[in-house]
C-alpha cells in the first residue's frame, strides 16, 4: 500500500493524462562523489554503518515525527540496511539516494530523488534530512539544492527533468524553509498526505519547474 496520496485539483486533461499514463523510467548516473561546500554527496556505502547509525541516534525525534523511518517496529540496524540496500538498487530503480558526508566522515544526512520518470511530464520527488545535531548551519540548504539543480539541468550534466517536487509536513517548519531556499515554491492546488504511526498526516507539496 502506498504511504502518499497527492491530489491536484487543477489537472487539465493533458496533465490528468500525464499523472495516471505508464510513465518511462530514467537511467541515472553521478560522479562519486560530487562535493558542495562542505559536504561529499555520494551513495552510502557499508562502511558508514557506524557513522549513520550515530546520524540516526542524533535524529531520531526528530525524523521519527516527520518521516517514519523506523514504521513497522524496524531498529536502527534494519533502516541502515534498508537504506544500503535502497543505494545500492539506485539504478536500478531509477532513483538518485545520496548521504552528505562531512570532511570528519561523519555522515551529516540523506538527500534523495525518488519515482523518477519520463512521460508526458518528466519528473522526481526530492527529499532530504540533516541530523539534529547539525541543523541550523544550512547544510539541508546545501545538499538539496546540489540535488535540485542536478535533476532539472539538462543532459548529460543533469537528469533534464522538467519538475520536482517535496512533500514536507505542515508542522516541519524547517523542511518549509528549506524547501523555499532551494527554489520550490508551494502548489496551491496539491495536496499530500503521508502515513505516519499508522495514520494520513497532512503535508505541504512544494515543486520547482525547469527553466526554459
Amino acid at each position: 500500500m502506498s504511504r502518499r496520496r497527492v491530489s491536484d485539483s487543477s489537472l487539465t486533461p493533458r496533465t490528468a493524462l500525464a499523472v495516471l499514463s505508464p510513465q518511462k523510467a530514467v537511467e541515472v548516473s553521478l560522479p562519486d562523489p560530487y562535493r558542495t561546500a562542505r559536504l561529499a554527496l555520494r551513495p552510502l556505502r557499508a562502511g558508514d554503518r557506524d557513522s549513520f547509525l550515530a546520524a540516526l541516534s542524533a535524529s531520531r525525534e526528530a525524523l521519527s515525527r516527520w518521516i517514519g523511518l523506523w514504521e513497522g517496529g524496524k531498529t536502527d540496524t534494519d533502516v541502515f540496511d534498508r537504506q544500503l540496500e535502497l543505494a545500492s538498487r539506485s539504478q536500478e530503480r531509477r532513483s538518485v539516494r545520496l548521504v552528505g558526508i562531512l570532511e570528519d566522515g561523519r555522515v551529516a544526512g540523506c538527500f534523495n530523488l525518488s519515482d523518477i520518470t519520463h512521460g508526458l511530464e518528466s519528473k522526481a520527488e526530492v527529499s532530504w534530512w540533516v541530523r539534529s545535531d547539525l541543523t541550523g548551519q544550512g547544510l539541508g540548504r546545501e545538499g538539496a539544492s546540489w540535488l535540485v539543480h542536478h535533476a532539472l539541468s539538462t543532459t548529460p550534466k543533469g537528469l533534464g527533468l522538467s519538475r520536482v517536487f517535496a512533500t514536507v509536513h505542515e508542522q516541519n517548519h524547517a523542511g518549509k524553509r528549506t524547501a523555499l531556499a532551494v527554489g520550490l515554491t508551494p502548489a496551491d492546488r496539491m495536496t499530500a498526505t503521508v502515513r505516519l504511526g499508522g495514520q494520513w498526516i497532512p503535508h505541504v507539496v512544494y515543486t520547482r519547474s525547469a527553466t526554459l
